[in-house]
């Protein structure tokens, strides 16, 4: 899969201080993801670089929604995301990741692409547990076998196995 060269950062053309980005998220980036769960959102995407002598700080502001199934009734909904997150992009003698956060570049590596890290930002801003905010959004038939499978499971507990009761008589 071919990355798309719009998320390209040309690093050895950045002025020092600080340069603002700005890149619209929306379907066709996250139908190019093979095996994603998201296939449909939109997104504002503020990219702002601070370039230092050898060490470039970017911050990823991004605000939107995404189309994710709820764990509820596993009806898509649109979710929505927003957070900030940090990256540190240093210059060395080797390419290599120091960290979840910090990667190293050689001086000859004059561009970088953001593409993977917008998506997985994007799939970080998502909560653990994706659900409609309001049950009645939900798929009512799902909901209502959920009741149901769920009042049989009381039920099944309330029968106590004869087996326990005879050992309670042991005591």
């Amino acid at each position: 899969m071919e990355n798309n060269k719009q998320y390209m950062i040309q690093l050895s053309e950045m002025p020092l201080g600080k340069t603002e980005l700005r890149f619209h998220i929306d379907d066709d980036f996250f139908a190019n993801k093979e095996y994603s769960e998201i296939k449909k959102g939109t997104a504002e995407l503020k990219l702002t670089i601070d370039k230092q002598c050898e060490l470039f700080t970017m911050l990823f502001e991004i605000q939107g929604q995404v189309e994710v199934a709820c764990c509820r009734c596993n009806a898509m909904y649109m979710q929505p995301v927003e957070k900030t997150f940090k990256m540190f992009v240093k210059i060395g003698s080797e390419n290599k990741e120091e960290s979840d956060d910090v990667i190293v570049i050689t001086k000859e590596m004059s561009e970088i692409n953001i593409e993977d890290w917008i998506y997985e930002y994007i799939i970080l801003s998502l909560p653990i547990r994706c659900v409609h905010d309001n049950i009645e959004d939900c798929d009512q038939e799902v909901i209502k076998y959920l009741e149901q499978d769920n009042e049989k499971s009381e039920q099944d507990n309330d029968e106590v196995d004869p087996r326990w009761e005879k050992l309670k008589e042991l005591k």
